[in-house]
């Protein structure tokens, strides 16, 4: 089966246009600064979920070692939380940073333990990270 076979439901020009507008500098500022307002305020979900989004952000721009530390933080965030819901988000980020970065061998693990998040996509092949 074709990577995104399953996937009939994406809009692809949606998800062009939504790539691009979200790789831009300035959201990557206005992440960066939600990120340290976060921190000052109150560490832990509304954190995890501003890092996740600057996580995305950076693998979107492929800047993976960026998203790789992002994703590390997000796991540290989770067993802080003691929370297996974001551990799940942190593996899962971690996985396709560490794919991107040719970290082969440990990306899959990372993935599967990020699983539930894939199944939420529609349950869509994950293409070049399966």
């Amino acid at each position: 089966m074709a990577w995104g076979e399953h996937c009939g439901k994406i809009d692809l020009n949606r998800s062009t246009r939504d790539s691009y507008t979200s790789s831009l500098p300035e959201v990557g500022d206005t992440l960066e600064r939600a990120a340290v307002l976060a921190r000052q305020n109150r560490p832990g979900q509304p954190t995890f979920g501003v890092i996740g989004g600057l996580g995305a952000f950076y693998l979107v721009r492929a800047d993976h070692r960026r998203a790789n530390q992002l994703a590390n933080k997000m796991l540290e965030i989770a067993a802080t939380e003691k929370s297996k819901a974001l551990a799940t988000g942190g593996h899962f980020v971690l996985g396709a940073s560490l794919f991107w970065l040719g970290r082969f061998a440990e990306s899959p693990e990372h993935l599967r333990l990020g699983s539930s998040v894939t199944a939420k996509l529609n349950n869509c092949d994950l293409g070049p990270y399966s």
